[in-house]
Parts: C-alpha cells; structure tokens; sequence
C-alpha cells in the first residue's frame, strides 16, 4: 500500500456553538491540515496523486478560511466549525478540486493545537 500526504497551516478564529467551556467565545488557533492518499498500485509514472494537484486544490480552500472568523463562512455560519467538521468539510471541498479521474482522498486531519487534532475518512464500500 502507498501512501502520501500534504500538509499546510494557517491561522483563523472561530467559536463554538451549543458548548459549555471557553471555547464558546471567540478564539483563535494556527490551525493544521493533512491530506492523505492511499492505494495499492501507482499509476503508470510511479505517482500516486501529484502533489502539486494536493497543494493547488488545498491552497485555494485555506484562501477562504485564512484570517477569517470561521463561523462567517458557508457552511459554517450554520454547521458547528468544530475540527470535525472541518475535517469533512475538506475531505468534501478537496473531492471536488482534484483534477478529473483522482481518486477521494483516504484521510484528512485538522490540528487545532500541535497536540490535539480531528480525522475524517469515508469507509470503503
């Protein structure tokens, strides 16, 4: 099985709803991403997924949340911006900007501190 993933950071604010704790009140993070590709075989020129395809889609995704206060941005002015949903919100968001014909992605992982961090993967039918 191969494997390979893209990292990236950046900083934005958010706070959480429905939640007891200080983390209703807005608050910031430097916030991490990991975007994970797996499968068995690689294609013909020896690449599983072209990194640079992962880093353009990521890129232009983390334009919309950089600097930004979370909870003002679709969806997450009604969904929860929890780590959670942020790691699927990605996986989806990341589908959808990868050149025709790559596969889902295996895995996404937010950190919102360096120790704490959120995943999200789809069971394989």
């Amino acid at each position: 099985m191969y494997e390979v993933s893209v990292t990236r950071e950046w900083s934005s604010a958010h706070y959480l709803r429905d939640y007891e704790g200080k983390c209703a009140q807005l608050h910031g993070h430097n916030w991490k991403v990991e975007i994970s590709y797996r499968r068995p075989e690689l294609e013909k020129n020896g690449i599983l997924v072209d990194f640079v395809d992962i880093g353009k889609a990521l890129d232009s995704l983390l334009e919309m949340l950089d600097h930004h206060v979370m909870n003002e941005i679709p969806p997450f002015d009604t969904v929860n911006p929890t780590s959670e949903n942020l790691c699927r919100w990605l996986f989806e968001q990341i589908k959808e900007r990868m050149p025709a014909g790559c596969p889902k992605p295996y895995r996404v992982r937010v950190w919102e501190t360096p120790d704490a961090c959120a995943s999200y993967w789809e069971e394989e039918p």
